[in-house]
């Protein structure tokens, strides 16, 4: 598997700046990082903040970025 089609499964736990923290299923604190679009983005913070209160787990590449094709 390649890493732009690997996922890594993250909840969200925290959300400051640029940076969420997630933890993954072996319960490894990471960073993901947002893209400059993704943060000057209302709505996708917006839509973060309630994926971080349902604790939805979401999907993440390798390079620590959120995919919009791999919710869990």
């Amino acid at each position: 598997m390649n890493e732009m089609t690997q996922r890594i499964p993250v909840r969200i736990v925290s959300i400051q700046g640029q940076t969420i923290y997630g933890v993954e299923e072996d319960g490894h604190i990471t960073r993901v990082f947002l893209t400059p679009k993704q943060e000057d983005d209302p709505l996708y913070l917006r839509i973060l903040h309630r994926i971080q209160q349902s604790q939805l787990w979401l999907a993440m590449n390798p390079r620590h970025q959120l995919m919009d094709n791999g919710w869990l």
